[in-house]
């Protein structure tokens, strides 16, 4: 799977296996749709969307970079989390860096689309 990139557009979908129903209920349309807005609407911009019984459709384009740091950090702050923080040591003081690198924004991507995906599951 390529990485998630900010400032990218994507075409998602996926489909149910065999003549599974991805969506059984009108219900399951409207879970999918607050979870997506949960999980996608602060990364990635919607284009378009289309949700059928057995698969769906997304258009979106991932936000901008610094959307998507800002999201890190305010995620971080909420968590008290400096994971995703790199330490860096300079004349024995340890230093937080606020630089995010490449691979965090793409595993914040991954997770946010792979939390959608397994919640819905």
């Amino acid at each position: 799977m390529l990485p998630l990139l900010s400032d990218t557009s994507y075409h998602i979908f996926n489909h149910a296996n065999g003549f599974e129903n991805v969506f059984r209920q009108p219900d399951n349309f409207r879970y999918f749709l607050e979870k997506y807005r949960l999980y996608i609407a602060p990364i990635a911009e919607t284009y378009a969307y289309c949700l059928m019984p057995n698969h769906f459709h997304l258009v979106v384009r991932i936000r901008k970079r610094a959307v998507i740091e800002e999201l890190i950090r305010n995620k971080n702050k909420t968590t008290n989390s400096n994971n995703n923080f790199s330490k860096v040591r300079n004349f024995g003081k340890v230093i937080i860096s606020n630089s995010i690198s490449d691979s965090d924004i793409e595993k914040y991507l991954s997770k946010q689309f792979s939390n959608l995906f397994s919640c819905y599951t």
